[in-house]
């Protein structure tokens, strides 16, 4: 059903969640491999507002996406980058 099905998919995403914040690599078979990136600090380029901001340091994962894996749909040219 789907409340098991949905159960199933947070568990896994929680393994991965786990594995990537004690610092292990993340392959999943056909889909690609989980990086963590560390993004420095660094001023905005807002142009249309004149107040300069930084944008904090912070931690991201990568995920390039193999090219049968994009056979398969995905579109994005430099993988999906989500702010963990």
């Amino acid at each position: 059903n789907k409340r098991e099905a949905k159960d199933m998919v947070e568990g896994v995403f929680g393994e991965v969640r786990t594995s990537l914040e004690g610092g292990e690599p993340v392959k999943l078979s056909g889909f690609g491999n989980f990086q963590l990136r560390d993004k420095p600090q660094r001023p905005t380029d807002a142009i249309r507002k004149p107040v300069k901001r930084v944008i904090t340091a912070r931690r991201v994962v990568r995920i390039p996406f193999q090219p049968k894996a994009e056979d398969r749909g995905g579109d994005h040219p430099r993988g999906s980058v989500q702010q963990f």
